[in-house]
């Protein structure tokens, strides 16, 4: 377990979702928990990628800052999420792609 996990009190755990990322959608498994400190921690496990969807999240995670982001589950329990920072991914050569992330507030910049 890491220190993410270990932080966070799940609340919804591998949910198929729609996530948007800076506009684009994928399908996802999504899982939320609440961080200390008021942030939510997201896994999100993305599912059926292309190759065309693995590129353009590979290029996400080079970004080095926030992500624009929308989800069905996100906006189904009114959890205030609108943008994610990306901590962590594993990726790999067959389209499988998994990111553990924090949220983060707009507002707070």
């Amino acid at each position: 377990m890491n220190k993410h996990e270990s932080d966070s009190v799940i609340v919804q755990e591998n949910v198929d979702d729609i996530v948007e990322i800076e506009g684009s959608k994928f399908s996802t498994k999504t899982t939320i928990g609440l961080a200390k400190g008021g942030d939510f921690y997201l896994e999100i496990d993305f599912q059926n990628l292309n190759e065309n969807k693995f590129k353009a999240l590979a290029k996400l995670t080079q970004k080095n800052e926030r992500l624009a982001f929308k989800s069905g589950l996100v906006k189904k329990e009114s959890y205030n999420i609108t943008h994610i920072i990306l901590t962590e991914f594993v990726s790999d050569q067959t389209l499988n792609m998994h990111w553990k992330c924090f949220s983060d507030d707009p507002n707070l910049y």
